[in-house]
């Protein structure tokens, strides 16, 4: 017996079409928005995808190019290693806020700045990446509010 195919409503792509998005974990945070994006359950767990592939190969692009680029301002001498959660925020949130940085953009919506920043810049390889390496070496995750139990 074959399974019925789920598709999303908003693209008509069946959700196997569907991209993990590389900005997974600034949109967990609330960090960033896009409005491609579509949090799915799967298990006990929830997983973010981009409905457009193309969106989601350029999302990826810019991740990889993020993660190369400013490789020194992680402190990644080791390569082939899996990055750390730590590492991951400070290259998504970083990131985003570099390019956000260099667009001049207020919005945080992730699609709409990798649009504009090809638009401007001639395609992604064309960024400020200086800006968005101190952005990134810069960027520190929000402290935890204290306990008041103890």
């Amino acid at each position: 017996m074959q399974r019925p195919e789920h598709r999303d409503e908003s693209s008509g792509l069946p959700e196997a079409a569907e991209l993990p998005c590389a900005f997974a974990h600034a949109l967990f945070a609330g960090h960033a928005a896009c409005e491609l994006a579509r949090r799915r359950t799967f298990g006990e767990g929830e997983r973010v995808a981009c409905t457009r592939a193309v969106a989601g190969m350029n999302c990826a692009t810019l991740h990889a190019m993020i993660f190369e680029r400013c490789a020194f301002s992680l402190g990644r001498a080791r390569r082939g290693e899996p990055p750390s959660h730590a590492t991951a925020m400070r290259v998504q949130c970083g990131g985003l806020d570099g390019v956000r940085g260099a667009l001049g953009a207020t919005d945080g919506d992730v699609h709409r700045m990798v649009v504009a920043a090809q638009e401007r810049f001639g395609g992604l390889a064309g960024l400020p990446w200086e800006a968005i390496a101190r952005a990134v070496a810069a960027w520190r995750p929000r402290r935890r509010a204290r306990d008041e139990r103890t």
